[in-house]
C-alpha cells in the first residue's frame, strides 16, 4: 500500500488505493475536477474529502490546489508561472474572450447556480471579432480549440452537427478565474500589444477589465 493513501484508506473504507491514484492523475492531467462534471465527479469526491493528503502528494511537483467549496471543484494550478508555449495565439485570444464574457454574465447576476455561465455561439463571435478584429475561428478549428479547453476543464461546447446552429452555446466553467492568473497573462503581455498594434488597442480594453486584478472572476 503507498503510503500517500494510508489515512486516507484508513478514514474510509469505500474506496481502494487504485481509486486515490486515479484520482490524483486526473486532478493533475485534467486540471480541474468538479462535481458538476460527469466525467470527473467522483475524482472530485475522493479529493475533496482528502485535500490534504493530495496536497502532499501534488506540493512535490510544484502545483497547489485551490478548492471552491461554494461551487464544488478544484484547481491543480502550478506554482510557478506556466510557460508561454501553455497556450498558442489561437488558444489565447479565444480563452480571454471567454473570460471576459464569462465575466460580464456573473457581473449581471445571470450564471448558473455552480458558477457556470453560457453564450450563445453567435454572441460569442461577435464578442471575438469586436474585441480581438479578427475573423471567429472556422468550425474546425473553432471545434478543435474548444476541445482542448475541455480537456483543460476551462470551457466546454454543446455538441450539436453545425456549429452554426443558432441554439448553440458554449458552457464556461469558474474555474476558469483560477486558472487565468496575471503572472500567466503576462507572458502574453507582448502578444496583446502586437494584435492592438494591428488594429484599435481599445479593443482590448473589455480583457484587460478581466485580468487587471489577475483573477477574472466577478
Amino acid at each position: 500500500m503507498a503510503r500517500h493513501w494510508e489515512k486516507a484508506l484508513s478514514r474510509d473504507t469505500m474506496y481502494e488505493e487504485q481509486d486515490y491514484e486515479q484520482a490524483a492523475y486526473r486532478l493533475v492531467t485534467h486540471q480541474v475536477l468538479s462535481a458538476s462534471d460527469r466525467a470527473t465527479r467522483k475524482d472530485y469526491g475522493i479529493v475533496s474529502r482528502n485535500i490534504n493528503d493530495f496536497e502532499q502528494v501534488v506540493r512535490p511537483l510544484g502545483i497547489e490546489l485551490l478548492h471552491d467549496t461554494n461551487y464544488q471543484y478544484i484547481v491543480a494550478r502550478p506554482v510557478h508561472v506556466l510557460t508561454q508555449q501553455r497556450a498558442s495565439k489561437d488558444e489565447t485570444l479565444l480563452l480571454l474572450v471567454l473570460a471576459g464574457v464569462h465575466h460580464r454574465v456573473r457581473f449581471e447576476g445571470r450564471e448558473e447556480p455552480n458558477g457556470e455561465t453560457f453564450v450563445d455561439l453567435p454572441d460569442l463571435q461577435e464578442h471575438y471579432e469586436k474585441e480581438t478584429g479578427r475573423d471567429f475561428p472556422s468550425p474546425g478549428d473553432f471545434r478543435s480549440l474548444m476541445a482542448k479547453f475541455k480537456r483543460w476543464g476551462i470551457a466546454a461546447f454543446e455538441d450539436r452537427d453545425d456549429v452554426r446552429n443558432q441554439l448553440a452555446k458554449v458552457c464556461i466553467h469558474p474555474a476558469i478565474g483560477d486558472l487565468l492568473r496575471k503572472e500567466y497573462l503576462s507572458h502574453l503581455e507582448s502578444f496583446r500589444k502586437e494584435v492592438a498594434g494591428e488594429g484599435d488597442a481599445a479593443t482590448f480594453d473589455a480583457m484587460n477589465e478581466v485580468t487587471e486584478d489577475g483573477n477574472v472572476s466577478a
